[in-house]
């Protein structure tokens, strides 16, 4: 009797299961997400300990994963501020203060400024006296490791953590260069201090801003250079904003404030609670400026909120190309255990109304930068006809090493003396053809790979910059 009651049972636990099985599609393998989905939804609805919704038994579940595998911590909650909100970030405490100081006049790393463009790590500038211009890193560099950990694919914020790091401590990079394929270098971090904004006075008598990044104080930089133009009689300025990713949103405020007469519209936001909501407008005196902005696809965020600041309120004509179209607001939260989480909260819309996301600023006139051969008429040509090794001096080494140093890929002393700094990069050149011997020797034909590397190297051409000058000049 007991065996057939407990066949009886076994058979109606079979049927019972086959049932609810029947319920799922069987003509395609079910995925993970709708697997967790169907049994949250059998547990809510049919399980006898049902009084929750699957949306408590999910959370209920993400805690206890957490707590028995406190491994998986960051993990979890960096999927949860990304999954909803592509600019949601959980940083962990080191990431946390990695990404304060970024925000910041003085940060510890190498000196330079990156972007993340199709999961790649670019280089968008190098700033000057730093380890990274000394070791020879150049815009455009894409970042493919950082001791030993690929970048690729990986969130910007995450990527530069690994870039950055304590003052003395060494950072191996790998980075792919055009023409030069990947190239390594290990480079010391130091702390960098830096201005967010470089300004000059061009020939022509114009003012010339660059802001670099918007960080803590950008806007008294910005107002100092004003100040000195202003002294030297100078009302028309070109703002450099290429290449700038952003940075505070407040800073971007307070210089569109130093254009813009009183009471114009610089920016407002828009909450999915309205009582959150905000308008920005100026405050100070109307100015008397005739203004350029300059700016590319990687013009983001802060940097599109002044330039639609200025556009929209006819003060700035904008040259170059579309912007990047970052139209968000970021808030960032301190978390008890040290670390921090980014998250939107508003939408930032334009003077008049526009709301950017995705789509951009359209540039009032457009120019491409260009590429161009390189001019060789700017090097003494090489002979092809001695070989020269280590220890050795001769006005062909010097040659050869100034051709080296304007592709980037020398970066000792230029003279007549073969270093070993020069074997190294010969040897990689070398290593990289496929029909010359490695053996770091500057012989005809590793003079000849040189020269067709300098053949096939394009350079930049700064249309735009041409173009705003003879934009102010003619005005």
């Amino acid at each position: 009797m007991k065996k057939i009651l407990s066949l009886f049972l076994a058979l109606g636990m079979i049927i019972s299961s086959v049932g609810y099985a029947a319920e799922l599609p069987d003509e395609h393998p079910a995925s993970p997400k709708s697997l967790i989905e169907s049994v949250g939804s059998h547990m809510s609805t049919f399980g006898v300990y049902g009084d929750f919704t699957s949306e408590k038994l999910y959370r209920e579940t993400l805690i206890s994963i957490v707590e028995k595998h406190p491994e998986l911590f960051t993990e979890v909650m960096k999927t949860l501020l990304s999954s909803t909100d592509k600019y949601g970030a959980y940083f962990t405490p080191d990431e946390a203060k990695s990404m304060l100081e970024d925000l910041s006049d003085s940060i510890t790393g190498i000196g330079v400024s990156v972007s993340s463009v199709d999961g790649n790590i670019i280089i968008g500038q190098v700033l000057p006296d730093t380890p990274a211009e000394r070791a020879g890193l150049k815009v455009g560099d894409r970042i493919i490791s950082a001791n030993g950990t690929s970048l690729l694919g990986m969130d910007l914020d995450t990527a530069t953590s690994h870039i950055k790091g304590p003052v003395g401590t060494t950072v191996n990079l790998v980075v792919n260069r055009d023409m030069a394929g990947d190239i390594s270098f290990s480079i010391v971090r130091e702390i960098i201090t830096t201005e967010p904004v470089s300004s000059k006075i061009l020939d022509e008598k114009i003012g010339y801003i660059q802001i670099i990044s918007f960080t803590t104080n950008t806007n008294l930089y910005v107002a100092s250079a004003l100040g000195d133009f202003r002294r030297a009689g100078i009302n028309d300025i070109i703002i450099d904003v290429r290449n700038n990713g952003g940075g505070y949103y407040n800073e971007a405020i307070a210089i569109a404030d130093l254009f813009l007469p009183n009471k114009a519209i610089i920016s407002s936001e828009d909450h999915r609670v309205n009582i959150l909501d905000k308008t920005y407008t100026a405050k100070g005196d109307d100015p008397n400026y005739n203004t350029v902005i300059l700016m590319n696809e990687y013009s983001a965020s802060a940097s599109e909120v002044l330039s639609a600041a200025l556009s929209e309120n006819n003060a700035a004509t904008l040259i170059g190309v579309n912007s990047y179209g970052k139209g968000t607001v970021q808030t960032m939260i301190g978390l008890a255990n040290g670390g921090m989480m980014k998250y939107t909260t508003a939408f930032y819309l334009t003077p008049t109304g526009k709301n950017i996301e995705g789509v951009g600023l359209k540039p009032d006139i457009s120019v491409e930068n260009t590429m161009e051969d390189v001019d060789l008429s700017q090097f003494t040509a090489l002979k092809y006809k001695h070989t020269y090794s280590v220890g050795m001096s001769d006005p062909e080494i010097k040659n050869a090493k100034e051709m080296l140093k304007f592709l980037g890929v020398y970066h000792g002393e230029v003279d007549e003396y073969f270093d070993e700094n020069l074997k190294i990069v010969l040897t990689a050149i070398q290593k990289s053809s496929d029909y010359i011997e490695p053996n770091g020797v500057l012989n005809p034909v590793t003079q000849i790979e040189i020269l067709d590397i300098l053949c096939n190297t394009k350079i930049e051409k700064d249309n735009q910059m041409d173009a705003a000058i003879k934009f102010l000049t003619e005005k």
